[in-house]
């Protein structure tokens, strides 16, 4: 098989994968908005019927539901200016934004299996169990789970730019690693749970890119990801004064052990 029809082949699966997850999930546009964090996030939100100087000093420190991100309040203002407060219009926002995920892990994995045997039937695989699996339901479908999709986008662009980063070509390495950085500064911005993502690229240097072989292969590859650690840490420390914020930490004092436990 020539490398053209190996091509057109991967390009034409990456496609099936977007088109059928998109197909699967087109029936939850039909779907309202809930009472259940949707008031908070859209439908009695006030701030985000405007794209102007309000929205922007209000965004960079609202805490919404006892969380601060940023980026998923930008794309639900975005979301309001598109389609006013009708709800297909967010929940399609959403559908997409899961299918473009499917398809960047068609990507990640093909790039992760570069080489072995039937790599693209096994990130075909992988992405379809991605994109259809039952768990991600309530992500996809639920207005107010919107920062779930959107990290995930931003997370695996960082992956993918970290593959090509730490394998690619060396004289896009600067590029890759700034792209990497980046999208991992915008999954933070959309939901905090991406701190995990300087530990995940660790485990890809071990296998299987190999990174790992020595001590100072092992000391290089820590090292280069201080940007990605401190990102983590003031991702922390904001979640956890977000969380105090709006209510979500309160003392032993304020709610003892016993109504922990009866809870």
């Amino acid at each position: 098989m020539t490398d053209e029809k190996k091509k057109k082949i991967l390009v034409a699966s990456a496609v099936a994968v977007f088109v059928v997850t998109l197909l699967v999930y087109l029936p939850s546009v039909k779907n309202g908005f809930v009472l259940w964090d949707d008031q908070d996030y859209v439908y009695e939100n006030p701030f985000i019927r405007t794209l102007g100087p309000v929205f922007f000093r209000w965004v960079l420190g609202a805490v919404v539901v006892a969380n601060w991100h940023p980026l998923t309040m930008l794309s639900h203002a975005v979301d309001y200016a598109l389609w006013g407060l009708n709800p297909a219009g967010h929940h399609l926002t959403a559908v997409v934004i899961h299918s473009l995920n499917t398809v960047l892990v068609f990507a990640v994995s093909l790039r992760l299996l570069r080489g072995r045997k039937e790599a693209g039937l096994a990130a075909l695989v992988a992405a379809f169990l991605f994109g259809l699996h039952p768990m991600h339901v309530e992500s996809v479908t639920w207005v107010s789970e919107r920062k779930d999709v959107l990290c995930a986008f931003f997370f695996l662009l960082s992956v993918l730019a970290y593959i090509e980063y730490a394998a690619g070509k060396p004289e896009r390495r600067v590029m890759y690693y700034s792209a990497s950085a980046f999208s991992f500064l915008l999954a933070l911005l959309s939901k905090p749970m991406a701190i995990s993502l300087p530990a995940v690229l660790l485990i890809i240097d071990y296998c299987p890119l190999e990174r790992l072989a020595g001590l100072k292969e092992a000391r290089r590859a820590v090292v280069e990801k201080i940007p990605f650690y401190i990102l983590s840490l003031a991702s922390a420390a904001v979640t956890m004064w977000a969380q105090k914020k709006g209510g979500a930490i309160v003392s032993v004092e304020q709610y003892p052990f016993a109504k922990r436990l009866a809870g």
